[in-house]
């Protein structure tokens, strides 16, 4: 078991590379820095399974390796399932297993026969068990799966009949593994509900209120880092459902899995054209924004254009594996090309090119201006007229009610740039601190301010205690069952060594006898 988890983790960080390592970290770091984010505020770079990835292969092969499209970064699968209601199962093919035919849009349609939706899904497990927190909590994330609910055509005959129903929730449950300490990998609508009953106590406590300020009638929704707190990794919800379906989702279904306008659904909040609007952009900061239907093939200006506006784009085709990896790249809506480059130990700090709203690594002790946003509105920023070396950011240094920040989303970083375009900062300043730099004693470890860290080592080391006490009850306990098993065995040996010794001694004094045989 031990190896395969290895096994798992080189695979997703061979991976990882395959991509590129400043990819990767860029990734990360986007990702560290919107940890105080509500996840409904979030990009999550969405792929349809079916178009991208499956294209008609639903081998065993294909099936098992659908964990890579979330090694390559995808946060967001939508993967239709089809209901087979004379066999009464899932499957991920849309026609009868063991089944090769033409369509209009793949030449070969593949099904295999022993595949199901459990097969998918423990391709998924394995890779929340290899990078959950304790193990590889620098790659630790949310994942989200939207199913679209099919009936499949079958014209399998009655003989073939199943006489069980396994619901969609049991297959969930009994795929998903719980974490090394036995909690639940999944969020659900009824975790959703308990914790909305008393927000302060829950998403909120300890003083850690998100980073946008909400308003009263917007829907609550937790942080990322109160739901990696949890050692939650997973959110599983509707898109579309076949109103010709004849599976009846059970109450357990609805209490595990989110309805079709909970989470975004089939990612329909707004229709993709060539170019937003700029009223289109402003409601990226709307609930669970999406993009639909964006094709690979698009022009990366405009998936540019959207993820700028903090719109999560779901991608519909990918002529192979490349293309994919390189559409990863697309969402990355801080850091240039080739960034963040760190290997010169005084490139530690990060600034914003005032030319193109890109983010490089720079010398700490270079004097520039400096970003501020307003406490108040984080989506208000303005630029110090005084320069700075990076060790000076402190909050004086801004004027009243704004402090030195770095943008945490797409959109925040679309109007620190149209400020600076609008007030001409290019024209004096080829550069701006933001507040970011990589701490000490940390790898690869970029953190807001000079003196924080990253959560992930904090909760490393956590987890890592936690298993040393785990393994070490684990063996007073395997030693102890030893002992028993040891005391027994010899017991045994013993008493069948002086029962031995007990009947040679006997045999031996019955020799020593003599016999006087009477006549008859």
């Amino acid at each position: 078991m031990h190896f395969l988890l290895i096994l798992c983790i080189v695979i997703i960080r061979c991976t990882c590379q395959a991509v590129g390592s400043n990819i990767m970290d860029a990734l990360r770091i986007q990702r560290d820095i919107a940890m105080n984010i509500t996840i409904d505020q979030c990009l999550w770079p969405a792929i349809d399974m079916s178009t991208s990835y499956f294209k008609g292969n639903y081998s065993a092969g294909r099936i098992s390796h659908a964990g890579d499209v979330l090694m390559m970064g995808y946060k967001r699968l939508s993967v239709d399932i089809y209901w087979n209601p004379l066999l009464m199962e899932w499957q991920l093919c849309p026609i009868t297993a063991n089944a090769i035919v033409s369509t209009d849009n793949y030449t070969d349609y593949t099904c295999d026969p022993t595949q199901r939706l459990s097969h998918f899904m423990s391709t998924v497990n394995q890779y929340l068990v290899a990078s959950e927190v304790g193990r590889d909590s620098s790659r630790t994330d949310l994942t989200t799966i939207i199913f679209n609910i099919h009936q499949q055509n079958t014209s399998i005959t009655t003989t073939n009949l199943s006489s069980t129903t396994q619901s969609l929730s049991d297959i969930l449950i009994q795929s998903i593994s719980p974490t090394i300490h036995y909690n639940s990998r999944i969020y659900t609508p009824y975790n959703l509900t308990v914790d909305r009953i008393n927000t302060t106590a829950s998403f909120f406590s300890h003083g850690q209120e998100p980073y946008f300020p909400l308003n009263d009638s917007q829907e609550i929704w937790p942080t990322w880092l109160y739901l990696i707190d949890k050692r939650v990794q997973l959110l599983i919800g509707l898109g579309t459902v076949d109103p010709t379906l004849t599976y009846f989702f059970t109450q357990e279904d609805k209490n595990l899995i989110f309805d079709a306008h909970s989470i975004g659904g089939y990612m329909n909040t707004t229709e993709y054209s060539d170019q937003l609007s700029d009223a289109q952009c402003e409601a990226g900061h709307q609930s669970w924004a999406f993009i639909p239907k964006i094709s690979l093939l698009s022009m990366n200006e405009n998936i540019n254009k959207a993820i700028s506006c903090n719109y999560s784009p779901l991608f519909m085709h990918a002529k192979d594996s490349t293309s994919l990896n390189t559409n990863i790249a697309s969402t990355l809506w801080s850091w240039d090309i080739d960034e963040p480059d760190s290997y010169d130990s005084s490139m530690r700090c990060t600034v914003m090119q005032t030319s193109t709203g890109r983010w490089k690594v720079n010398d700490c002790s270079e004097s520039l201006p400096i970003a501020c946003r307003r406490v108040t509105n984080p989506n208000e920023w303005i630029i110090t007229t005084e320069s700075y070396n990076y060790d000076e950011l402190t909050a004086h240094i801004c004027p009243d009610d704004y402090i030195p920040d770095v943008p945490r989303v797409s959109s925040q970083n679309t109007l620190l740039h149209e400020y600076m375009i609008a007030h001409n900062i290019a024209s004096t300043h080829e550069k701006v601190w933001l507040n970011l730099n990589m701490a000490f004693h940390g790898e690869s470890c970029w953190v807001v301010g000079a003196y924080a860290t990253c959560w992930w080592l904090t909760l490393n080391s956590v987890e890592y205690l936690g298993l040393i006490k785990t393994s070490i009850v684990a063996g007073v306990i395997i030693l102890t069952l030893v002992g028993i098993f040891t005391w027994i065995k010899c017991s045994k040996f013993w008493r069948k060594r002086n029962f031995n010794s007990r009947k040679a001694m006997v045999k031996a004094m019955l020799d020593r006898c003599e016999y006087t045989t009477v006549p008859a």
